[in-house]
């Protein structure tokens, strides 16, 4: 607002400018904001003038006309009274001003505040053609004040739901960390239940327990997934970095789902281009490998193989997990990444999940400056395709003698 006075007090040749948008939208709940030029710091504008300004930038702007007010009467005459007028009059001859123009500022059907523009006794008098030019430049500026109106609107927005999701996040790991110790305890008494050493449990029981324990273990799952998104989220935990062998937490997770991969009667096979090292935080690497491989098997069909493989490409190591399963829809794939987004296919709705797992890998992928990409057709199956910068230096450039097996160097 401050910014348009000194172009608009050179450009209509006037001795004092007044500009005030008004507060709010759509409403007069306070003064707003103003700017005179040149500014006169003994000048205050009383309230009750502020008050009338604000009536007559709303009425001109309802009629779609300005206000020209000087000694000889107003201009439309019936929109003030005498004293007003006398008052308004007697303000701006402090500014050494003895005529006033008033121009209402708005956009659509909404006036936004008012300019004023004063000339003293010895400069001519307004034309017609000053006044529409002050009209026109009525409707710019009450534009530019609307557009940045909605910006702050939106700040103010996006600052009030990145507020609300900071309390959501504090309020899930709350949560999370308060149900985890009941649940490890529900999960450590059901092993000793049906171990026997509280005594024969009937088969009939035990299928009963068994369903506890696989849903215990479930929700102890979903609960260490909410956990880790808000460590990762907030960074509550910096990143150990590590020089490690992809290919090595390639074989070892697959050697560790072998048990789940069997109940699913799907076969994981493993190809890699040995070594792949890379640099990241050996356990979030890990979790992306895990949740990739246990998503393609929880995806396949009975009897069908998931293939792994590692590759050195143009200095990118590439992790590909494909599988033949019931593949992604287009629609879906634009969402896949999101948390709890569950796939809008009605056989993939029928397989448990909680609708983490990617959005854990994306996460990740993040954080070490890789990449992960879809490519999926339904009934095709999908491949995952996750991509990180390959460790080219020596351990001796970055500190890693530990980490580094001999002989580890330039490639």
């Amino acid at each position: 607002v401050e910014g348009s006075l000194d172009p608009i007090h050179e450009g209509f040749r006037t001795s004092s400018v007044w500009i005030r948008a008004f507060e709010g939208v759509g409403e007069r709940p306070g003064r707003g904001r103003g700017a005179m030029q040149p500014p006169i710091p003994d000048l205050v504008s009383p309230a009750s003038l502020i008050e009338a300004g604000i009536r007559l930038g709303h009425e001109t702007w309802s009629r779609q006309c300005s206000l020209l007010l000087t000694r000889d009467g107003a201009d439309p005459s019936d929109i003030l009274d005498p004293t007003t007028t006398g008052e308004i009059l007697d303000f701006i001859a402090r500014a050494g001003n003895s005529s006033l123009l008033l121009v209402p500022l708005g956009a659509g059907r909404e006036a936004l505040g008012y300019l004023c523009l004063g000339r003293s006794a010895g400069q001519p008098g307004w034309t017609d053609i000053e006044r529409q030019a002050a009209a026109r430049l009525g409707h710019d500026i009450g534009r530019a004040i609307l557009h940045a109106r909605l910006y702050e609107h939106e700040q103010a927005v996006v600052e009030a739901l990145q507020a609300l999701d900071g309390k959501k996040d504090a309020f899930v790991s709350m949560v999370s960390h308060e149900l985890r110790t009941p649940l490890a305890s529900i999960i450590g008494h059901l092993e000793v239940v049906r171990s026997g050493d509280l005594g024969d449990v009937p088969a009939t029981a035990d299928r009963s327990l068994a369903a506890i324990d696989r849903n215990a273990t479930r929700l102890t799952s979903l609960i260490e997934d909410l956990l880790l998104l808000s460590k990762m989220k907030e960074g509550a935990e910096p990143m150990t970095i590590r020089v490690l062998d992809l290919a090595g937490v390639v074989e070892e997770t697959v050697v560790g789902l072998e048990l789940y991969a069997q109940r699913h009667q799907v076969e994981v096979g493993t190809r890699a281009e040995i070594p792949t090292w890379v640099r990241g935080e050996p356990y979030e690497l890990e979790r992306v490998v895990t949740n990739l491989i246990t998503n393609a098997v929880k995806f396949s069909p009975a009897g069908s193989r998931v293939e792994v493989s590692l590759d050195v490409e143009d200095e990118t190591v590439v992790l590909r997990v494909r599988d033949r399963g019931l593949g992604i829809s287009a629609s879906d794939q634009e969402q896949l990444f999101t948390r709890f987004f569950r796939s809008t296919n009605r056989q993939a709705q029928d397989i448990p999940g909680t609708g983490l797992g990617l959005a854990i890998v994306k996460i990740i992928m993040e954080r070490h400056d890789g990449t992960v990409r879809l490519d999926s057709a339904l009934g095709e199956g999908s491949t995952f395709t996750v991509r990180l910068p390959l460790f080219t230096g020596t351990a001796a450039e970055l500190g890693v003698h530990e980490h580094l097996p001999s002989g580890v160097g330039r490639r």
